[in-house]
């Protein structure tokens, strides 16, 4: 069974969503030994990308970060 961090890439390739992997998991991808349990994602902010975001994430409990 894929983990969620596979589950969410999986399904942001599959709907053609344009973003990159950062923060822990992009260091763990490029080998640092590290362990983290979260997901930093960054994602072109066009309209049309951010529809396929929606859709990518909606069988998952999402939401954008608000910052301030």
């Amino acid at each position: 069974m894929p983990n969620f961090t596979e589950r969410v890439v999986s399904a942001l390739s599959i709907g053609k969503v344009e973003f990159i992997v950062v923060g822990g998991v992009s260091a763990v991808l490029q080998g640092a030994p590290i362990v983290t349990r979260d997901l930093d994602l960054c994602y072109r902010r066009g309209s049309d990308n951010l529809s396929r975001l929606a859709a990518a994430l909606s069988s998952f409990t999402a939401a954008p970060a608000r910052f301030a």
